[in-house]
C-alpha cells in the first residue's frame, strides 16, 4: 500500500479459518485474533471463509463496527462454494445495521462479468443489491483482450510434443533466451508464466522442460504442492528467482507480478473468463506485456478466438458477445 496509507492507516491480514475452529472447522468457538478498541486494524484485508465463521448474534457488536466493505473478484464469490460464506457475511451487515443502526459502504469490485442465464453474475448481484449503481471507466473493453496485450496465435492440432517444440521456439525467438556456458543450463531473459489445464500436463511439461532441455529457475505451481509450499514459490516468482512458471488455473485470477512480460497459454483456456484472466496477468498497471495462445479444433480448442481475433468474422464474433442485455439499473454517467 501507499507510505502515507501504512503511516496512518493499521492494516491486518486474515486468511483460512480463525483461532479457535477446529480441525472439523466446528464453530462458535471462534477467537477474533485483533486488538479491540484504538488497537484496532483500520483495514482488514480477509477471505469469505474467515469472515464467515463470526455468524452468531454474540458477534453482531463486531459487525456494527464496520463501515466499508469491498468484495473484490465479485464474479467468483456469488457463485460457487464460498457463495455460502458470502450469505453469512450479508446476514451478519443487515443484523447489525437493523439492531445497532449501523451504516455500511459496499462496494463490489470484477473484471469480468460472464453471463450464464439465471445464474449470471449480473444477475445475482442485482437480486443482492437491486439498487446498486454499475460504472467503468472503458465500458468498450467489456469482455475484450486488453489493447495493450498483443497477441500471437499459433494452430497446434498436434498434439503434446508438437506443442512442446512450439513453446521452446517461441521461447528461444520472441522471449529470448541464454545458456550458461559452464553448466549448458539455459536461462530465460523475461518472466513467463505457462498456463495448462490440467497437473498432470503442467508436471510433465515443467518436469521435461527442467531435465531435456536444461532450463533452470523454472518451477511448477499446482494445487497438490500444499498452500505453504504455493505462497513460497509464488514468492521466489515476485524476486526473480523463478524466471519461467508452468501453472495451472490457480494462477490466473488474483495474482499480481509487476514485471511479468509473457503468458503461454500452452493449452487454451476452457472458456472466456479464464482465457481474460489469464491474459490479464501482464500489461498491469500500463506495463506492456504478450500472449502467446496455442489452439487446435477441439471445441474448446480456442479457434473461435483465433477467428475473432482478426478476419471479416471479428465484428460479428463481439456482437454476439454483447448481445445480452443489461440487467439492472444503468451505469452513471
Amino acid at each position: 500500500m501507499p507510505e502515507q496509507v501504512q503511516k496512518n492507516w493499521k492494516v491486518a491480514v486474515a486468511v483460512g479459518g480463525p483461532p479457535g475452529v477446529g480441525k472439523n472447522l466446528t464453530r462458535q468457538r471462534e477467537e477474533w485474533p485483533f486488538p479491540k478498541g484504538p488497537d484496532a486494524p483500520d483495514v482488514l484485508v480477509s477471505t469469505l471463509e474467515f469472515m464467515g465463521y463470526f455468524f452468531h448474534r454474540k458477534h453482531i457488536p463486531l459487525w456494527a463496527n464496520i463501515r466499508y466493505v469491498v468484495y473484490d473478484e465479485v464474479d467468483n464469490l456469488v457463485s460457487g462454494t464460498r457463495s455460502k460464506f458470502l450469505e453469512r457475511i450479508k446476514v451478519m451487515i443487515l443484523r447489525a445495521q437493523r439492531t445497532e443502526g449501523a451504516r455500511v459502504q459496499t462496494a463490489l469490485v470484477g473484471c469480468v462479468m460472464p453471463n450464464q442465464g439465471g445464474k449470471s453474475t449480473r444477475m445475482l448481484i442485482n437480486r443482492w443489491m437491486p439498487h446498486a449503481l454499475r460504472t467503468a471507466e472503458r465500458p468498450d473493453l467489456f469482455h475484450r483482450s486488453h489493447p495493450m496485450v498483443p497477441m500471437k496465435w499459433q494452430y497446434a492440432p498436434e498434439g503434446f510434443d508438437e506443442k512442446v517444440r512450439l513453446l521452446l521456439d517461441h521461447l528461444k525467438k520472441d522471449i529470448g533466451t541464454y545458456r550458461d556456458r559452464k553448466t549448458g543450463k539455459m536461462y530465460l531473459k523475461q518472466k513467463t508464466l505457462v498456463f495448462c489445464n490440467s497437473t498432470q500436463t503442467a508436471a510433465k511439461l515443467a518436469e521435461l522442460l527442467a531435465t531435456t532441455y536444461h532450463f533452470r529457475k523454472i518451477g511448477i505451481f499446482v494445487k497438490s504442492i500444499g498452500y505453504d509450499e504455493r505462497r513460497k514459490r509464488l514468492h521466489l516468482f515476485r524476486e526473480g528467482k523463478i524466471t519461467l512458471m508452468v501453472s495451472t488455473d490457480l494462477l490466473a485470477r488474483g495474482i499480481d507480478i509487476p514485471d511479468l512480460a509473457n503468458v503461454v497459454q500452452f493449452d487454451f483456456s476452457r472458456n472466456v473468463v479464464n482465457h481474460l484472466l489469464r491474459s490479464g496477468r501482464v500489461s498491469r498497471a500500463g506495463s506492456r506485456g504478450r500472449v502467446f495462445n496455442m489452439y487446435d479444433d477441439d471445441e474448446q480448442g480456442g479457434r473461435d478466438w483465433h477467428v475473432a481475433g482478426s478476419g471479416e468474422k471479428k465484428g460479428q464474433f463481439w456482437d454476439q458477445i454483447h448481445a445480452a442485455p443489461r440487467q439492472g439499473p444503468p451505469a452513471p454517467p
